[in-house]
This record gives C-alpha cells, structure tokens and sequence, in this order.
C-alpha cells in the first residue's frame, strides 16, 4: 500500500541518471536530474541518486555508482563464469540482466540506506520496471524522450529492435504509479500512440537553472551564432549547417560555433554524416577559414560563457519534449531562435 504523505512532510527521493554529477557529459536528463535535485534539497528534501556513471575522483553521500557495481558483480568468479556462458549460448544478451541485477541491488540498497518515498527513472528501454515490483512507495515516471518519438526523430531504421524498445517502453509507461511528462504534446503523444489514459499523469514542465551571469550586448559579438546540440537528425545538426551556409552568402563575416558531440546524422539515403564532412560538402573551406568552428562537447560550466559572447543563440531540433538547451539560454537572457 503507497503511503500517505502530508504536503510539508519531507521526502526522500531516488533519482536514476545516466551520470553524474551536472556538467559530468552533455545529456538532458542529467540536467534535469542535477537542476531539480539540487532545488528539492534547497527545500529540505533528500535526494539519492543511482547514477549509470560517475566522473573520475567524485564522492558524495547518497550517489550510486551502477558501473562500479556491475563491475564487481561480472568479476566475482561464479558470475563471471555465468555470464561467459550465457554471452555463447543464451538467445538473449547477457548484459541486459547484468544491468538489471546491478540496479535492483542498488535500488534495494538506497531504500534501506535513504528510506526512499519516490523513486523517478525515466522510460529508456523500459528499465523503469526492473526496481518497481517490490517497491510499496511511489514510482514515478517522467516521459523525457519515449522512443516512438526520439527514435523517428533520429531517423534510425524501425527494424525489430526498435519495435521492440518501443514495447518494452509502453510496458513501463503502462505499469509507472505516476507519469510526468515537460510538455503537453509528448503527454498527447504518448497516450494516443500506446492507447493508454494515463489518468495520473502530470505536465511538470523542467525547472529552469540558476545562473550567475547574464547576456549583455555590450559583450556579444554580432557575428557570431552559436549551436548547442548533438550533431545527428534529431537535434537538426544539419539544418543549422545549412541555414548558415545561406547566412554566409549574406554576411561573409558571421561565425558559428557548433558545441556538441558528432552522433552522426542520417540523410534521406540512409547514410551517416560526420559533422567536418557534412561541413565540407555543404560550405566548402568554412573549417579551415574559421567560419565553422566545432568544438565538441563542452563541460556545462562553460555554456553560460559561450552563450554570453554569441548574438544569438539557435535550437532547430526536429523534436523536443521539452528544450534544456532553448531553457539554459533564456535563463541568461539570450537571443534566441527556435527553427525547424
């Protein structure tokens, strides 16, 4: 049975995070476990967070390293020899009970270490439902991304893989005490793909970051452009390679800084692009006359920067259910543009 709570009880919350801390790797639901964790706790709430990675020399009390403990798992010898075998013989991979296995150790062990009221995991590949079954508090469920959405965003091929990651994801989002989802169209989305009322389900839009700094014209340059995304289909890495190859036959002078890692973009064809190469097809010489310059990912703490000494800042994703990176910027007060 869920337990009543009154509206100023303190809670204790699990958190899942692909890694950690903020700022460890450029990921959306880092960001949006980082930003409200860090709010919740400002409130008197406690947080713990079951982390999939953790950054090289970072500790603190309540985080969870699940690559640390899949690693001890997989080398204790009975298990390694298990899963020898399995990986040679079994239909199914391996891996996926080994992760299953490490995050319900763990998911166990923060309940008795934290006394977890709520425990939020979003719905990728359905790992949502591994911890839930023996869980008498609260799962929650926040939509960042469902599959069925992402994955045609990212133009991959919908082959049985990708149908079956969609199931197993309705599964999920099916069995979830509560549903949250950043926007009301992914929300929409989702109920009508799945056939499912989600009748406890909650538009939570993410809350903003704090900053320290903001946009100032007097410190912009008025050449330069900056994009802050993934180079792939999804997050429109080369429409912005090909908008500002007609800005460039306007104004030969303006600049663009791309941020972001190469995740490969897929064209009409079915072929993958790497940024430089996509660059050099669409605006030849712009890498080596600076016009273009692609700076990979970047730690989180030096966006803000990056931000305040562009004109403008441009998100031109083919689909987003909620934008960290138009938030990030607005929270600065800078220019932005939102094309498609």
């Amino acid at each position: 049975m869920k337990q009543r709570l009154s509206a100023d009880t303190p809670l204790s919350i699990g958190y899942y995070s692909p890694s950690w801390p903020i700022g460890s790797s450029p990921n959306g639901v880092l960001n949006y476990v980082g930003f409200l964790s860090e709010q919740l706790e400002t409130m008197g709430h406690h947080t713990t967070i079951l982390a999939d990675t953790i950054a090289e020399g970072y500790h603190a009390s309540g985080v969870y390293n699940l690559t640390e403990i899949r690693t001890t798992i997989a080398h204790n010898p009975l298990n390694r020899a298990m899963y020898g075998l399995w990986r040679r013989f079994a239909t199914h991979p391996a891996n996926s009970h080994l992760y299953r296995r490490a995050l319900v150790t763990t998911f166990h062990r923060a309940i008795v270490e934290h006394g977890l009221n709520i425990f939020e995991m979003e719905e990728t590949y359905g790992w949502a439902r591994w911890p839930a079954p023996e869980f008498t508090d609260s799962h929650l469920h926040p939509l960042h991304g469902p599959w069925f959405l992402n994955g045609r965003a990212l133009g991959v091929p919908e082959d049985e893989g990708f149908r079956r990651r969609v199931e197993e994801e309705g599964r999920a989002i099916r069995d979830a005490d509560l549903i949250t989802a950043p926007s009301r169209d992914v929300l929409e989305q989702t109920r009508a793909f799945y056939g499912l009322a989600l009748e406890h389900a909650e538009v939570v839009p993410v809350p903003a970051p704090r900053v320290t700094k903001h946009w100032h014209l007097s410190d912009a340059d008025p050449k330069r452009i900056l994009f802050v995304g993934r180079f792939d289909r999804h997050k429109g890495g080369d429409l912005i390679i090909d908008a500002f190859g007609k800005i460039l036959a306007q104004i030969p002078d303006a600049r663009l800084w791309f941020v972001g890692p190469d995740r490969g973009y897929i064209d009409a064809n079915g072929r993958t692009w790497h940024i430089e190469e996509y660059v050099r097809d669409r605006i030849p010489g712009a890498l080596e006359l600076k016009q273009v310059e692609c700076l990979g990912a970047q730690p989180f703490s030096a966006l803000a920067s990056l931000r305040c000494k562009a004109m403008v800042s441009v998100v031109c994703s083919r689909y987003e259910t909620f934008s960290f990176v138009a938030l990030e910027s607005i929270a600065l007060g800078c220019p932005l543009v939102a094309a498609r």
